[in-house]
């Protein structure tokens, strides 16, 4: 199975620390410069791109289920699956590990490796808590699908979540 996966980071910034705060400020100083130029031009620069939808309510044709921890390790959160994206929760949390990815797979266990004819590796999770979502081709959601941190370096999985 083929991947074009990407993720967004969806923490807030101060979970990023100091260097992320200044990359914002900057970031948004810039912003605030063009939309003030625009409004001066007579122009609404301001997007309507509405709201990111709560964790906790599942979108109409989606599948969704909540993380528990495997071998020894602990996990919780929401995650829910699109035709086209995954999205971990705000409430997201698992032990800290060494590579860390994100699987969708039809196994309840993905065992010591990740089938690439069966399993779809959404690349590495950005970090061990909060929101995070990733992209890839639209597919058909199946009924019932699991959603795996997996240790891809050990073999070792660290959540895994049945949705449906």
């Amino acid at each position: 199975m083929a991947c074009d996966a990407s993720f967004t980071d969806l923490r807030e910034s101060s979970v990023l620390g100091d260097s992320g705060a200044a990359m914002d400020a900057g970031l948004d100083a810039a912003i605030d410069a063009n939309v003030e130029e625009d409004a001066s031009q007579g122009v609404d620069a301001t997007p309507d791109v509405g709201e990111m939808p709560d964790a906790s309510e599942s979108p109409s044709g989606s599948i969704r289920g909540t993380f528990s921890g495997s071998s020894g390790y602990t996990a919780s959160g929401s995650v829910t699956m699109m035709r086209d994206s995954v999205r971990l929760g705000d409430d997201f949390r698992v032990d800290p590990g060494p590579g860390l990815i994100l699987v969708l797979s039809p196994r309840a266990s993905l065992g010591r490796a990740v089938d690439p004819e069966t399993d779809l590796n959404l690349g590495e999770i950005p970090g061990t808590s909060g929101a995070a979502e990733f992209s890839f081709d639209a597919i058909d959601l199946p009924e019932s699908y699991f959603a795996h941190i997996y240790c891809e370096p050990f073999g070792v999985g660290f959540a895994v979540a049945e949705m449906n």
